[in-house]
């Protein structure tokens, strides 16, 4: 019993400085000892959502919900998903489980039910999903990955899905765009300067930092996260500041 409680504590005491890694393996070894003890099997569960929810990113930082609900993708109907989701809650709500990683794993499996329950919602982060998905693959291998991704030439709304693009020479005239999958060309030369492209403090999106009159203004386009920034010498950021526009 002791050499249980030992390896549950080490594993507590791992959790708060986020080694999940190390609190899945220390809670693994004590399920391998004493396979019928139950709260174990609840504390493993608890570390196991962490972790999955940290080393299961897309690449735009956003979690893979899918990965950490487990045993659902894409594919899997509503009604799969809201069980497994209802699964988990019943083994990590704190309520019911005294690790210290119930409440953050309660909430992580509740976040991941919100976006995938709603049909919008889910629809909306698929096609991120699988856009970065996407990317990843071209860049894995090598297939169909414009020699020129990514550019030095700054970037452009597409004027189909708003999703920020890259331009395709410096002239800046034309972008391609990898979610509608089609090169965009605009009538004039005087194409708006290059932005670059960052993620957004608060959905962790993708962002516009835009360069005038010495402030640098950020533009989510998924959320209504707005911000300018002065950019001239001695000027102090205003981070943190949220407003609709």
């Amino acid at each position: 019993m002791s050499s249980t409680l030992d390896l549950i504590d080490e594993a507590e005491e791992a959790f708060p400085m986020n080694n999940f890694s190390e609190a899945v393996n220390l809670a693994t070894m004590s399920k391998q000892q004493y396979p019928s003890f139950d709260y174990i099997d609840k504390f493993l569960k608890a570390y196991s959502i962490h972790s999955d929810a940290t080393n299961n990113k897309l690449g735009n930082g956003e979690i893979d919900w899918y990965a950490v609900l487990g045993g659902v993708d894409s594919k899997s109907e509503t009604k799969d998903i809201k069980k497994q989701y209802q699964k988990l809650a019943l083994l990590v709500h704190p309520d019911k489980n005294a690790s210290l990683a119930a409440e953050g794993a309660f909430k992580i499996v509740s976040t991941a039910w919100e976006v995938l329950s709603e049909t919008s919602t889910r629809k909306a982060y698929d096609d991120r999903r699988d856009l970065f998905r996407r990317r990843v693959d071209n860049t894995t291998t090598g297939t169909s990955q414009p020699s020129w991704w990514p550019s030095s030439f700054g970037t452009r709304e597409c004027p189909r899905c708003r999703e920020p693009c890259f331009y395709l020479s410096q002239k800046r005239v034309s972008i391609y765009c990898f979610r509608c999958e089609r090169k965009f060309a605009f009538p004039s030369t005087a194409a708006p300067a290059p932005s670059r492209v960052r993620r957004c403090i608060f959905c962790h999106g993708v962002c516009h930092y835009q360069s005038t009159n010495g402030y640098e203004t950020v533009t989510c386009t998924q959320c209504s996260f707005r911000q300018s920034v002065p950019t001239m010498p001695g000027w102090t950021p205003l981070f943190g500041v949220r407003f609709d526009g």
